[in-house]
């Protein structure tokens, strides 16, 4: 992800976060760590430092290394440090990604959990060995998803179970039907 910060601009990331906390409200929490690289002018690949360290600035900029002057801009707003499987930390990061793409299923802003899928894998780089966020969620099954969301509901509403998961949860029922996943894979003869 952090890669993908330095890719995008960090300037831009900082604006986007700005419209999503105003679109989606309290199940997003802003890290002071971006404005902070924004103050300092340290943009990403645009102006060769980031959260990494660039040889050259623009599109074809490669990492040289981790930007070591980071450790003392972001001291001020380090957490304190948690002990955390690498599991918790794999749910940590996908979760609340699970969480809105059940979400934009419930307002119809995607047709099935596929195109969620599809969109997760190649847009945000979630893991394809996974199958998308929602097949991730399936593997897991809902009742474990709802049970691994109690873990983090010291966070407040962005970890909070949605009412269709909840139902999912309760059927069985998996997030993204099978019929709908079938239409991915190749066809044999």
């Amino acid at each position: 992800p952090l890669e993908l910060y330095d890719m995008v601009g960090l300037d831009t990331a900082f604006y986007a976060g700005l419209v999503m906390a105003n679109a989606i409200g309290d199940r997003i929490e802003a890290s002071p760590v971006i404005p902070a690289l924004v103050k300092a002018g340290w943009l990403g690949r645009k102006t060769g430092t980031g959260f990494y360290s660039y040889k050259s600035t623009g599109h074809d900029a490669k990492i040289e290394s981790i930007n070591e002057k980071l450790g003392d801009l972001i001291d001020p707003y380090r957490l304190a440090e948690q002990q955390m499987t690498d599991e918790q930390i794999c749910d940590r990061l996908f979760l609340p990604m699970l969480l809105e793409a059940l979400l934009v299923l419930d307002e119809g802003i995607v047709r099935d959990g596929c195109d969620v899928d599809l969109a997760v894998i190649h847009a945000l780089g979630f893991p394809a060995f996974r199958g998308g966020v929602l097949a991730w969620g399936d593997s897991l099954g809902a009742a474990e998803v709802v049970h691994r969301l109690d873990q983090f509901s010291y966070l407040g509403p962005r970890m909070t179970p949605p009412a269709r998961l909840l139902a999912h949860a309760e059927s069985g029922r998996p997030f993204a039907l099978v019929e709908e996943r079938g239409n991915l894979l190749p066809k044999t003869t």
